[in-house]
């Protein structure tokens, strides 16, 4: 009774759908691409789509980023509300939030927030729609179950790629008062042989752990958030 009880008061996510490791590297990939105006390197269909070390490497030769993106096997293609957004964490690397936190609804009052622009000439290709508040699913954001030293900020969700884009559409919405169209994967079942999962995430998916995220079910409680088709 307690397990429905629990179910009963998470908030509710939209499931789009369930995808895996490759349709993700795929998106991530067509997005990074676009960024860069590069073309995916040849030898990426001989990949070892089961081995998550092996993409790693690969991923990290060719200047892209390595580690969450593939590391968890399975992923939920998910709508992300406003007070979804406002619990998702942040890199704190970024200069302007240094030592503010992590979680975007505790920088969202901030003159950092409402000043911040990317540090790029050109400006990226979203942030011209973002900033009107229209989304598209090709800005979909990629995300990661938060670990330890994030949920102590109150966050369910880190942000492994699209922080500008997030950043962006919520201060948006928030100026036009909109309802959120944000879409973003969210990554489960950990893969246990990903060294970088068992040794760079404060152990949250160490091989100890990594059973609370096997399921859509499982991250669910985990996180939650109970999704909903």
């Amino acid at each position: 009774m307690v397990f429905n009880e629990q179910k009963i008061n998470m908030k509710v996510m939209q499931l789009r759908k369930e995808t895996n490791r490759r349709e993700l590297i795929d998106f991530y990939l067509n997005i990074e691409n676009d960024k860069k105006d590069k073309e995916i390197p040849s030898d990426y269909n001989s990949l070892d789509w089961n081995n998550a070390n092996e993409l790693d490497c690969w991923l990290l030769n060719n200047g892209y980023k390595r580690g969450v993106i593939s590391g968890f096997k399975k992923w939920a293609y998910v709508k992300l509300s406003k007070d979804d957004i406002l619990d998702l964490a942040i890199s704190d690397s970024i200069p302007q939030f240094k030592n503010k936190g992590q979680r975007l609804r505790d920088l969202m009052d901030t003159k950092e927030f409402m000043a911040w622009k990317p540090n790029k000439d050109p400006l990226p290709i979203w942030y011209d729609s973002l900033s009107k508040g229209v989304f598209d699913e090709k800005f979909s954001i990629i995300m990661r179950p938060a670990c330890e030293s994030e949920k102590r900020q109150g966050t369910k969700f880190y942000i492994e790629d699209g922080t500008g884009r997030a950043l962006c559409y919520l201060r948006s919405i928030l100026k036009l008062n909109k309802e959120s169209e944000m879409l973003g994967f969210i990554g489960y079942a950990p893969d246990q042989e990903s060294i970088f999962l068992q040794k760079e995430l404060d152990e949250e998916f160490s091989k100890e752990n990594c059973r609370n995220y096997l399921t859509i079910e499982l991250l669910e409680i985990a996180c939650s958030r109970k999704l909903t088709r």
